[in-house]
């Protein structure tokens, strides 16, 4: 693939101002504001069974300072805050939570979050995430995804970014809805704020292996070390993960493989009391195989059947047969400079610059037969830097407020490679009867600029008023490349070469929202927040004009109201949202001929309700509800050749559930064990925008995913043994399916109302053994 220049060498300029100021004229001795932490209060059990340790360098927020032993303390409104003080719909994990709930990556993390859904379908390397419906099926180089991850307050483009490991975490944070206020890009859906942890003064190391069924082994180590007491520090960590491949593949290799390698390193230094430099570089490699689709038919009854015209396949969810190259592989890899510095009663100032690197190929073949009808390669070179700088008032006075400035340049490249050629007797055999080959290539140069800020007043000791807003300025340019044989349907004039851009947009996005706390433990807010997702240009049309053609940006408006409590001397936690959202300039992606298109369709709406409740029942037993009812429907939706107002929004569950226990044994003064379980369900999906998949298919995509592990642990030394098992029944719910009936069925099929899918399923039943050591 055509590498595209790199960045400019931008300056630090922002980050290496602040680290060299000098300390003379730094505030009294308060604490720097570091990339904000689990405060001290937080050291012991939460609710749901989580820990949270204390790694923090600073002092924290008065509500972090409030927090009871057992919170968990986020960073969604860019200062330390109580989980229960945020006045809009958020969950939270904290750094035990994710060890013993093994979330390793967005596709555990999504089992674990009502309402959100994970599509890997075909691979890593192009992951979307979906919370509340809101979704992007694919990603251009000049579009945007409603639903982003933040590592370490890094904004990270990309659909492969979403696949990315995690090793090391403090916690991860998932914000419901638009966050167009604060969060350093402005997004409609949602964001994911994943913490890792970062240097300490203290000398500390520990690590795990773990060996399974399907040749999974996976190992993870830390090391934390005082390099100058009080002034410097340095932490390393390291994850490898690999299998031998989940899926059977009866015409090839086994599909669905992993080899992962990934290593983080960080250095902290604080030459004064109140002021830190945090510097991080990070870099993962993951090679593997697709997870494969299987061809699916399905009479107009709903029954299974085989298209004529194949070979005989395998009828397993868990067997395929492809006999085409499918591999992956993903490269991802940055940097970050954060300084944090404390000017006493004034406030604290807080930089953060970054550069992210993404270089990733996928093989894929989607015809799932052991014959070569269609072959696809995509590969994807992206570059960006960011630089974000805010400053923060002292929360405990009774004005307070946030505001800073944020800048994103980013450099996308992407090409999908076809070869095709149809099965005779076959619409698309009778359009491609002749191996046919095109590449169409697109690069973007994108940037964003934006400033924010949001004031908060304390009316009273209990109520508290905020309103806030960002300005966003969004830019983007580029050219499409589209080669190869005259005539396919995929494009059919080609050569062709053309520029699209330079095109501007801009979006006031504010949000408002009202607190009442009538004790520590009981609170009620309600919220309203407008968020935007900038415009851009699709990487695949069949015209010229579709190319040059942008489509204007999303804006979105949401309203919560909502409690977040706890009784009986907070053994109980119950927190409830009622939300409704709508989203404007709804940009979809569709498919056409095999080729997808990216377009402005219409209006959608989205409404519902969240809960997370847990209860410590005894001090050895803890239970946790999760819930979400989601009513997601389009309210206008037309591509110009079909309307869908009025339908559900595919592969949104109106039900969606996460519950489970844990139950610690005490066997004797040295040991103890613990039993977990846990059971995640969502309802039927529609499949498409059209709602038209077979009823076949749409009956078996609810999902009934049962996990357990039991923990075996030494009270008197530091490590322990888990055994654990992931979708234990070995269910296969479809989490998608795609209409490629005129690649697989006859004419006299199709008129007797046979279809054919494209379907993934869910992985198949994993267990394994778990060693962890900690000094």
């Amino acid at each position: 693939m055509t590498r595209v220049t790199s960045l400019g060498r931008a300056p630090l300029c922002a980050s290496l101002l602040l680290t060299f100021a000098p300390s003379a004229g730094l505030a009294q001795a308060s604490t720097p504001a570091e990339d904000p932490t689990i405060s001290a209060a937080a050291a012991a059990q939460t609710p749901d069974g989580s820990a949270q340790s204390s790694s923090a360098i600073t002092q924290p927020s008065p509500e972090a300072s409030a927090a009871a032993p057992g919170d968990i303390v986020v960073t969604a409104q860019r200062r330390e805050t109580s989980l229960q003080d945020i006045p809009f719909s958020i969950m939270a994990f904290g750094a035990e939570q994710v060890e013993q709930q093994r979330i390793t990556d967005a596709f555990a993390l999504s089992q674990r979050v009502p309402s959100a859904i994970f599509n890997s379908a075909a691979d890593k390397a192009f992951a979307v995430i979906g919370l509340r419906g809101v979704r992007a099926l694919l990603s251009a180089p000049a579009a945007d995804l409603p639903v982003v991850f933040f590592f370490d307050d890094v904004y990270t483009s990309g659909v492969s970014s979403t696949g990315s490991t995690f090793f090391d975490i403090e916690r991860i944070e998932v914000l419901r809805g638009p966050q167009g206020t604060l969060f350093g890009r402005n997004v409609t859906g949602g964001a994911i704020s994943v913490s890792t942890r970062r240097p300490t003064f203290d000398n500390d190391w520990g690590g795990s292996a773990t060996i399974g069924n399907k040749g999974q082994v996976a190992a993870e180590w830390f090391s934390n070390a005082v390099l100058l007491e009080d002034k410097l520090a340095a932490r390393i960590s390291y994850k490898h993960s690999q299998n031998d491949g989940l899926i059977e593949n009866r015409a090839g290799p086994d599909l669905n493989k992993e080899n992962v390698d990934a290593i983080r390193g960080q250095l902290l230094f604080t030459p004064a009391s109140n002021l830190s430099l945090r510097i991080s570089a990070d870099y993962m490699n993951d090679n593997g195989t697709s997870n494969p689709a299987k061809v699916t038919c399905f009479t107009p009854a709903a029954e299974v059947c085989t298209p004529q015209l194949l070979p005989p396949l395998s009828t397993d969810p868990f067997t395929v047969d492809q006999n085409d190259p499918a591999g992956y592989r993903v490269e991802y890899y940055g940097g970050l400079a954060r300084v944090d510095w404390d000017v006493g009663d004034a406030g604290s100032l807080t930089s953060i610059t970054a550069i992210r690197r993404n270089v990733n190929y996928a093989n894929r073949d989607p015809d799932a037969i052991p014959l070569s009808v269609y072959y696809l390669r995509a590969e994807t070179n992206d570059k960006q830097f960011t630089q974000e700088l805010r400053f923060a008032s002292p929360a405990e006075k009774r004005f307070s407020y946030v505001a800073g400035f944020f800048y994103l340049r980013q450099r996308n490249e992407r090409s999908d490679f076809y070869n095709e050629q149809g099965l005779p007797g076959t619409p698309f055999g009778t359009s491609v009867p002749l191996l046919k080959s095109t590449q169409i290539r697109q690069y973007a140069n994108n940037s964003s600029i934006a400033v924010f800020g949001e004031g908060a007043f304390k009316i009273t000791p209990e109520l508290t008023a905020s309103i806030g807003a960002r300005y966003t300025s969004d830019r983007k340019k580029g050219f499409d490349e589209i080669t190869g044989t005259p005539g396919t349907p995929r494009f059919p004039v080609v050569p062709t070469f053309v520029r699209f851009g330079p095109e501007r947009w801009g979006s006031f996005t504010p949000r408002v929202y009202i607190r009442y706390e009538p004790t520590p433990d009981l609170n009620f807010y309600g919220t309203v927040a407008k968020g935007f997702k900038g415009g851009g240009f699709s990487s695949s049309q069949n015209s010229i004009v579709g190319l040059t053609t942008p489509f204007p940006p999303e804006k979105a408006i949401n309203y919560e109201i909502g409690t977040k409590s706890r009784f009986f001397d907070r053994k109980v936690q119950f927190n409830l949202t009622l939300f409704r959202q709508e989203i404007d300039n709804l940009q979809a992606t569709f498919f056409e001929n095999g080729l997808s298109f990216t377009r402005s369709v219409g209006k959608s709406r989205q409404q519902g309700i969240e809960l997370e409740s847990s209860a410590n029942v005894t001090p050895d037993l803890n239970l946790f509800v999760n819930y979400s009812y989601l009513d997601a429907e389009y309210l206008s939706y037309n591509t110009g050749t079909a309307d869908y107002a009025g339908n559900r929004m595919p592969f949104a569950p109106k039900h969606s559930l996460n519950t489970g226990a844990r139950y610690t044994a005490r066997l004797s003064d040295d040991f103890e064990m613990q039993f977990a379980g846990d059971y995640s369900y969502h309802s039927k999906l529609a499949l498409s925008d059209a709602n038209n998949v077979n009823r076949g298919a749409i009956d078996r995509s609810d999902w009934n995913i049962f996990g357990a592990s039991i923990d075996f642990i030494p009270l008197k030394a530091n490590w322990k043994v888990s055994v654990w098992g992931k979708n234990l029944t070995n269910n296969a719910p479809i989490q998608a399916a795609y209409d490629f009936g005129t690649f697989w069925l006859t004419p006299a099929e199709r008129s007797a109302g046979r279809q054919a899918y494209l379907t993934y399923y869910a992985n198949p039943r994993t267990f394994g053994l778990t060693f962890s050591i900690k000094n």
